[in-house]
């Protein structure tokens, strides 16, 4: 009877168990949370229209500083500048040997986008290919003092110099490192159609005419971007690029006309005004024979401008009339000192008579359109005021992309040309002040003085004494003028409110890894 009991009890004890089981388990079913699949992130392009996009997918045949900002983010540089300051890049920390040395460390890990390693070899091969004249890189001026790069090991390069120069880390800010193998194996030809680099974004199409298109890679040193691919079209007409921004088929329009600012203000679009690390001036050609061989002339010219009444006019006063240097108080090397030539007619032709042309001179100069922000209004302005003056111009307009080649090459034909000398990347005198020796093949200026001056200059390795020296050779420039002085230009952005970070900044750069687009 006990076991009987027992039995019982263990079958009424199961059978609790089981209906407990079964009317919990709707219950359990009923609150199980549900995972829904991870949404993919929405691509995001961006789009910039600008006035000029690189003349080649090869960073070392393009000076334009919109170029430049393009090619930063397929490439790397050494070492980077941040405000004017240099910062590590690919290399991570560098140090004056001696006098003509210069050790640098690389960093370690990195891979260009087809694969191939980034080391010394890459180092050495991306310089060198620069240097040698044959190539006929317009950055070989920058870096032509380097005597040989050599490898101490697969991390660390050593770059000897044929005398002390004190400007050699800024100089290469102008060297983008390509990948050595891929480039001998295709040929400078495709390479330049299907470049490769070690940048936060990969290439992926081209036309000189209309685009330059990357795509975001995740394996870039400098860390993934929001965005998925950037498009950069070329739009020359300022006109036209602010209709295509209107029309919400750009999401960026670099370089607008200052008389639409207001205008798309009143459509909630964002405009950023911003001096920019890059001088305009008229080119002048003393090396030529005509008549401005005699500084007097070239000083004549200087006096002839009414620079001012130029600047509010055509650029809505966006910009800062230079003081007779090629940059501005931003730059290292600035000299305080110095004053613009003042708007002075009566001068001018004062000049001109004691040079032996009392009836005036007649040269001809090149301009471009969409090169520069309103330069083919500012260089209209400018031949008609020398006009007033007795200069007479014959002012021809050349395509930009032949426009870049020959002014790099010095085969840019005419006595004179527009030009936006450019003191970015480094903020630094010694950015435009190399292609003005008589050694280079610019063809823009002959004179010992000059070159004993910026030799002054770019020796010295003690900060103090570089900054003397480069005020000398700012004195020399202005008094000697081989050039006609401008201004400073602004760059006027206007930017879609959905984008968010896009901050430009003076060296024309845009950290794209802190952009994205918010949904309209």
């Amino acid at each position: 009877m006990k076991v009987r009991r027992n039995l019982i009890a263990a079958v009424s004890f199961a059978l609790l168990i089981a209906l407990l089981g079964v009317a919990c388990a709707p219950a359990t079913q009923a609150t199980a949370p549900t995972s829904a699949p991870p949404k993919a992130p929405v691509p995001q392009t961006l789009t910039i229209g600008q006035g000029a996009i690189p003349i080649s997918g090869d960073p070392a045949f393009d000076t334009n500083a919109l170029a430049m900002a393009v090619y930063r983010f397929v490439f790397d540089t050494l070492v980077t500048s941040e405000q004017g300051k240099l910062t590590p890049a690919l290399a991570e920390s560098w140090r004056s040997v001696n006098n003509t040395t210069w050790e640098f460390k690389l960093r370690k890990g990195v891979k260009f986008h087809n694969g191939e390693e980034f080391n010394a070899a890459a180092v050495k091969f991306s310089i060198e290919r620069v240097l040698n004249a044959d190539n006929k890189s317009p950055w070989r001026g920058r870096i032509v003092d380097i005597d040989r790069v050599n490898i101490v090991d697969d991390y660390t390069v050593g770059v000897v110099t044929k005398a002390t120069i004190g400007t050699l880390v800024g100089s290469l800010l102008t060297i983008f490192i390509v990948p050595p193998k891929y480039f001998q194996e295709v040929g400078p030809v495709k390479f330049a159609d299907a470049p490769v680099g070690t940048g936060p974004f990969k290439f992926v199409s081209y036309d000189k005419l209309t685009h330059f298109t990357v795509a975001a890679v995740d394996t870039s040193w400098r860390g993934k971007p929001t965005l998925t691919q950037v498009v950069w079209k070329k739009i020359s007409e300022e006109s036209t690029r602010v209709a295509a921004l209107e029309a919400g088929e750009l999401d960026v329009a670099t370089d607008i006309p200052p008389e639409v600012v207001d205008q798309l203000k009143a459509k909630k679009i964002n405009v950023v005004s911003v001096p920019i690390a890059q001088s305009n001036v008229i080119q002048i050609r003393p090396t030529l024979n005509n008549p401005l061989k005699d500084k007097l002339v070239r000083q004549a010219m200087n006096y002839a401008v009414d620079k001012e009444t130029i600047l509010k006019s055509v650029m809505g006063g966006h910009g800062r009339i230079l003081d007779g240097q090629l940059v501005g108080p931003d730059a290292f090397g600035y000299c305080s000192d110095l004053k613009p030539y003042p708007y002075d007619p009566k001068r001018a032709k004062e000049l001109l008579s004691q040079a032996g042309y009392p009836n005036g001179i007649n040269v001809k100069m090149a301009g471009s359109t969409g090169r520069y922000p309103k330069d083919k209004e500012v260089a209209q302005a400018v031949v008609a005021q020398l006009g007033q003056s007795g200069i007479k111009v014959d002012l021809t307009f050349v395509e930009n992309v032949v426009f870049s080649q020959t002014s790099a090459d010095g085969t840019l034909g005419p006595d004179m040309y527009i030009y936006g000398w450019q003191y970015m990347p480094a903020l630094d005198i010694s950015e435009p002040s190399p292609f003005f020796r008589s050694s280079e093949r610019r063809n823009l200026l002959k004179d010992p003085e000059y070159d004993t001056l910026y030799t002054r200059m770019a020796s010295a390795l003690d900060t103090a004494v570089r900054e003397k020296a480069a005020c000398d050779l700012s004195r020399w420039f202005r008094e000697n003028t081989p050039v006609l002085f401008l201004w400073q230009f602004s760059s006027i952005n206007a930017i879609q409110p959905s984008v968010q970070g896009y901050v430009p900044r003076s060296d024309r750069t845009v950290d794209l890894l802190k952009v994205s687009i918010q949904p309209r």
